[in-house]
């Protein structure tokens, strides 16, 4: 299966941005909620909004709303409003970072399990969780990994996704040729 036809069968799902944003949609709700969590919290009259926001975004060295990126920005400030909204914060530092190699490696796991049969993907994570990292079968499970180890599951998800699709026949998901 070359390339092109593999990216037309598995297209990665990009996140919807508006036009002049850097955040994605899903993001901007999640940050209108939590500021209107902070006003509340903080007793700011509505009068305030836009230059209390203007003030907190300036702090964590933003301009605007719409300058806040997807991943580092977005983690820095839904964790100072979670903070402002009175919301208990107890993730760890690199949560936002966790939860995009977590879903990654599900997306990765959804195609090669299309691509090797039923359940491959599991067979050949716990195969790596044993080897690669010194885990123990039925102990960790990859979501326990480090993040750097996350990192790592990507990475060679990706280059057995590459190989699994240079190797493969042109044939659909059924195995019927083309």
């Amino acid at each position: 299966m070359t390339r092109e036809r593999f990216n037309d069968k598995f297209p990665r799902k990009r996140a919807t941005v508006k036009p002049g944003w850097l955040m994605s949609e899903a993001q901007a709700a999640v940050f209108w909620r939590l500021w209107a969590a902070v006003m509340k919290a903080q007793g700011w009259p509505s009068s305030e909004n836009n230059a209390r926001r203007h003030e907190v975004l300036a702090a964590l060295g933003f301009s605007s709303v719409k300058d806040v990126d997807m991943k580092d920005g977005f983690d820095r400030v839904k964790k100072r409003l979670e903070e402002l909204a009175d919301k208990v914060h107890n993730e760890r530092e690199d949560a936002g970072q966790r939860r995009r190699f977590l879903h990654r490696i599900d997306e990765q796991c959804a195609t090669l399990n299309a691509l090797m049969g039923r359940d491959a993907a599991g067979a050949y994570l716990a195969v790596l969780r044993i080897e690669r990292f010194k885990r123990f079968a039925g102990v960790n499970t990859v979501e326990d990994l480090p993040t750097v180890e996350l990192e790592h599951v990507v990475m060679t998800l990706d280059r057995v996704i590459k190989q699994q699709t240079e190797a493969a026949p042109e044939t659909d998901l059924e195995g019927e040729p083309f």
